[in-house]
This record gives structure tokens, sequence and C-alpha cells, in this order.
């Protein structure tokens, strides 16, 4: 009786212990807090005090491949993990982020969900294929450019005003959040399956959105599974730059309208199915948009009058 009691009381303590310790596995995590003065020995636990109450964590390129542990950092406000060699991290306990830095490692999905007070969140450089922003409702600022997305919507992000998502496999992107005259920078370029980009107004994306691929236009129904919008989508326009006169190739009937960068409307009519010629001789030396009309959607490409 009296050893069983003995070790019975063995395991509380030990239980004791080990709820005011963090596991954290990877030894190059632990050297990375201790060097930080949150730890004082490597044996694969920290002091759950010393770190609860953090609201800063700074570990990049420190070698990191298990971020166990980061879980019991509840108080985060800021992290940055990036260059590092992470495939996975696990932040649905750090509620309180609104910043996080995590470029540089060999991430493929990740999981803000629970992050909601999020405003600032940088993952380039990985090999993210899919993201989920519907709950982060405050997120400001959005660098996913290197990944190996398809499709990204950030429609539910009104917040939203810096948007860097080049470099990655998109066909479909969806920015019709209701803030798009407030973006301080746009860039999709390097995305050579993104034709169209769904926009709250495409006058002023056309005019004020210059980092896109040639071949990327703006519209309000980008991802309508309807054979006009398709048609639309694969006008062609050449030559450009040009020296006055323009072939516009079309796939259906529509109307169209010629603008300058402030958005005025120099010319309109319409256009019928395959090749159509005009003449902008009378145009000074610059940069135009033609848009593209039909009852669906609506497509725009730039023009450069040399």
């Amino acid at each position: 009786m009296k050893r069983k009691l003995l070790y019975l009381l063995f395991l509380f303590i030990t239980s004791f212990i080990n709820c005011q310790n963090t596991f954290v596995p990877d030894d190059n995590f632990e050297k990375a807090l201790i060097d930080l003065g949150v730890d004082d020995v490597l044996d694969n636990y920290v002091l759950t005090s010393n770190i609860n109450n953090i609201t800063y964590l700074n570990v990049f390129d420190k070698n990191i491949s298990d971020l166990t542990g980061i879980k019991d950092f509840i108080s985060l406000k800021e992290l940055s993990i990036h260059f590092n060699n992470l495939k996975t991290v696990d932040l649905s306990k750090n509620t309180s982020l609104t910043y996080l830095q995590a470029s540089g490692n060999e991430l493929l999905t990740i999981d803000v969900s629970k992050n909601i007070h999020l405003e600032t969140l940088v993952i380039r450089t990985n090999k993210i294929n899919r993201i989920d922003l519907s709950n982060n409702k405050k997120l400001k600022e959005l660098y996913i450019y290197g990944n190996q997305l398809t499709n990204l919507d950030v429609s539910q992000n009104k917040s939203l005003e810096f948007l860097w998502c080049s470099s990655n496999n998109l066909s479909s992107l969806n920015v019709q959040n209701g803030n798009n005259e407030n973006f301080t920078r746009f860039d999709t370029r390097n995305n050579p399956n993104l034709n169209c980009v769904a926009v709250d107004n495409i006058d002023y994306s056309t005019s004020n959105w210059m980092d896109i691929d040639p071949h990327t236009s703006f519209g309000r129904a980008c991802n309508t599974l309807n054979s006009d919008n398709y048609e639309l989508n694969k006008f062609s326009i050449y030559p450009i730059p040009s020296t006055g006169i323009i072939t516009i190739e079309l796939l259906q009937d529509a109307k169209y309208k010629v603008t300058n960068i402030k958005g005025q409307i120099l010319m309109n009519g319409n256009l019928t199915i395959g090749n159509n010629t005009l003449e902008l001789k009378s145009f000074t030396k610059g940069v135009y948009f033609i848009t593209l009309i039909n009852s669906n959607t609506f497509q725009s490409k730039k023009l450069i009058i040399n």
C-alpha cells in the first residue's frame, strides 16, 4: 500500500510539473528561445510562465522544422518564423495575432481561420496551394507571391488594401471586396493562366493597377461558367504597342469603349465576330484602355500608342 501511494504521489508530481512546462521537441526552436532568454537548459521543455505573456517573437532563419510549443504563446501579437524549414504550423491557439511573417518555408497550406485579428500576412515563397481567408475580416496586407495557388478569393476581406500575389498558378482571383479604390499595391504578374480578375470597378482597376500580365484583364463576372463570358475573355488585340491602327479579334459581338488613364471615354461603338479594325491615329502617344462589354461581363486591356 505504501509503495502504491508513493507511486501515485510520483505520478501527481510529474503531471503537475509537466502542466507548468511546454513541450518543445525541436532543438533549434528551443535554442532560439534560450538565446532570447526565455529558457536556460536544452531539455525539450520551456517553463510555460516564461512564454505565455510574450507578445512578440522573432525566430527567423533558425533552421526550425517543428514549431510544437507555439500554442502556449497565447499572448502573441507578432510572430516572425520566416526562412526556416517548416512544412506545417498550427497557430489555432494564437488568437491574438495581428502580424505573421512565415515566408521562405516549405508550407503547403496554412490555417489562419482562428486568427481573426490578423492584419498583415506575409507568406511568400512557400509551396502553398490553397488558403481560406474568409474569417480574416481585419486583414489589410497580404504578401503571398511565389507560391502554387490556383484560386484566391479576398472578397470577404473588406479592409484589404495591399495584395501581392505574383508568381503563382492562379486561374481565378476575386478581389471584389468593396475597397479596391483604397489599394496601395496590386500585383498579379507572372500568373500565366490568369485571364480575368474580378474587381469592384473595371475602369478604376484598368486605369490604376498596372502590375498585371498582358493577357490579364479586369471584369465583374470572371468565374461565371457561361460560354459568352468565356468567348469574350478570349478576345485578341494587336499590335501592342500600336502606331494608331489596332485589330480586335472576337468570338462574339460586343460593345467597346476606349478610355484614357483618367477614365474619360474617348471612343465607343459596336464590334462584331471576327476581325475589327479601329483607327486611333488622332490619339496622342500614351497609355489607353479598351473595354469590351456584353450582357454578362466586361473585359479590359491596356493599349499603348507610340
